[in-house]
């Protein structure tokens, strides 16, 4: 999954900027956290995957988020 969403934001700059500026502003606001390299893996812990919605079509929001 983790592939696939680095894939699709190499493709569009557009796109991978406002995929980075909603990450940010999830960051700042406490809605995530990054995972610290160092932190194991655990089975008890869920990373939810993400992944973009483009509709370049709407006038506010053209890029979103969306957890899968």
């Amino acid at each position: 999954c983790l592939f696939n969403t680095e894939k699709k934001l190499i493709k569009n700059e557009h796109v991978r900027k406002e995929y980075q500026e909603t990450i940010k502003s999830y960051l700042k606001h406490g809605y995530l956290r990054q995972v610290e390299p160092k932190e194991e893996l655990r089975p008890s812990v869920w990373y939810l995957p993400h992944s973009p919605v483009v509709r370049m079509d709407k006038f506010t929001t053209k890029v979103r988020i969306v957890f899968n």
